[in-house]
């Protein structure tokens, strides 16, 4: 790794004013701090693809379940542990509160886990809470 040269190609890209500095200029400079480094762009990183796993896996959850959206996000608080993240977002009942579930941690499949098990308690808490109003309204 060609640590004078990487300091020299990031120091280069802040000596360009900030109004005429284009996203080709900043690529092309990544792509040369890439290759100083002795870094390989093309291929994705373990979490990445972990990422990517849970973006497709929420989508056919949210699908089944009925659910309004959905959000997968991959968190580097620390270099050790990076972690991924997914909420799912239910419509908005009647009284205004909008149900989610949320669950984290460091795989797709752990996540998908605690996703499916928090979703079946919340979608019978929905269903509860939607019966609720037609009983009283009965009795």
């Amino acid at each position: 790794m060609d640590n004078k040269l990487i300091d020299t190609l990031l120091s280069g890209l802040f000596d360009i004013p900030r109004e005429e500095r284009s996203q080709d200029d900043v690529h092309a400079l990544l792509l040369f701090v890439a290759e100083a480094a002795d870094i390989k762009l093309d291929a994705a990183t373990s979490m990445q693809l972990e990422h990517l796993k849970l973006t497709a896996a929420a989508r056919h959850l949210v699908a089944e379940v009925g659910a309004e959206s959905y959000r997968v996000t991959l968190v580097h608080q620390n270099a050790s542990n990076p972690h991924l993240t997914c909420t799912i977002t239910f419509e908005p009942r009647e009284d205004g509160e909008t149900p989610y579930v949320f669950a984290y941690a460091a795989t797709a499949e752990e996540v998908l886990s605690r996703l499916r098990s928090r979703t079946i308690e919340k979608l019978a808490e929905i269903q509860a809470a939607a019966n609720q109003p037609a009983q009283q309204a009965a009795a």
